[in-house]
């Protein structure tokens, strides 16, 4: 037989092989969750604050989320969602829409500013007056496994708010529409 016939007699056992074992053996507990329900979030990088506003998005498990985020700075910045696949550049003053994604794993996952943005003195936001850098800027988002479920195991900001002890999260704006068909 040639050798070519024989590689594609293997190659479309192994895509069967592939889609049986997702349609009929594997547990219902690691299938992939998707609710229809498209949860929308505004993060703003304030001037000179080195921070997200919010630092902290809330959704559930199986939710599509869909990320805008606004650079009011006047140097370039970036976000990463490295559970997500998500790196891109936002220029300075601009918008950037993160491509819309499914909540698929329960947890806390971060995302961080990609583009070294330099270091200084917060002038707005949770943190003005205290020394921040490019390292400080981190949020988190929580995919909840059941809904209402709304603790996060690492939800705190990154600093304390002076003079007040320990930060208090900030609680996201929600959107919701309709479940996609």
């Amino acid at each position: 037989m040639n050798k070519y016939v024989i590689l594609l007699i293997v190659l479309i056992a192994l895509v069967a092989s592939g889609v049986g074992y997702r349609a009929f053996l594997l547990p219902d507990s690691q299938k992939p969750v998707d609710t229809g329900i498209v949860k929308e979030f505004t993060v703003r990088i304030e001037k000179n604050s080195w921070s997200f506003t919010p630092e902290v998005i809330s959704v559930d498990l199986g939710d599509t989320v869909k990320l805008k985020f606004i650079n009011d700075d006047d140097y370039d910045h970036g976000v990463g969602i490295d559970a997500y696949g998500v790196s891109q550049r936002i220029p300075a003053r601009a918008t950037l829409d993160v491509p819309p994604f499914v909540a698929s794993k329960a947890g806390d996952f971060q995302f961080y500013c990609s583009v070294s943005c330099s270091e200084g003195i917060a002038e707005n936001g949770l943190y003005k007056g205290i020394k921040r850098s490019h390292f400080d800027q981190i949020g988190t988002i929580c995919v909840h496994k059941t809904p209402g479920d709304r603790v996060c195991l690492n939800s705190a900001p990154t600093a304390p708010i002076p003079g007040q002890g320990e930060a208090v999260p900030t609680v996201p704006t929600v959107v919701e529409s309709a479940p996609v068909q």
